[in-house]
């Protein structure tokens, strides 16, 4: 999905001078590579997208962008509200042009199901953060919030 996704946002060859098709060839970059244009594209899908987030029950609370041989874009979400699924679903309907974000919010959705798991125990959902790359993954953090137990530095004896 990402491959078609960053696809769009990659120049094609046409329009690249033929030194940056060069040191495409040479490194094996592919579609999914993110370049400078396509994190600039995100970026902004993604900071226009807060209402959209909002309308989900999330709000993004920070940005990481990692550059190197494969950049990275890991947006951080928490969640404040759970949707029904009619709910989700006629969110996820009107994102159908903004693929980007329907892949975010549609991943924000399936992580925040794992709390299921955890329904019977003293972890919850504490955020999710979605790395953004050639080989997408999604992270989802579960912490002790209200443990009976006072945890302290811990010292040599």
């Amino acid at each position: 999905m990402l491959k078609n996704i960053f696809s769009h946002f990659k120049k094609s060859d046409d329009e690249r001078p033929p030194a940056e098709q060069l040191d495409d060839n040479k490194s094996g970059s592919s579609a999914s590579t993110l370049n400078a244009d396509s994190i600039k594209a995100i970026i902004a899908d993604l900071n226009a997208a807060s209402s959209f987030f909002k309308e989900a029950g999330f709000i993004m609370q920070q940005i990481e962008i990692t550059a190197g041989q494969e950049p990275k874009i890991t947006p951080q979400f928490r969640q404040f509200h759970e949707l029904t699924s009619e709910e989700e679903n006629h969110l996820l309907s009107q994102l159908d042009d903004k693929a980007i974000i329907k892949f975010v919010i549609m991943s924000l959705f399936k992580s925040s199901r794992l709390q299921g798991l955890f329904e019977n125990t003293e972890m919850e959902l504490y955020g999710i953060e979605i790395c953004i790359t050639g080989t997408p993954s999604v992270k989802t953090i579960f912490k002790r919030d209200n443990s009976p137990v006072q945890v302290t530095k811990a010292t040599r004896h």
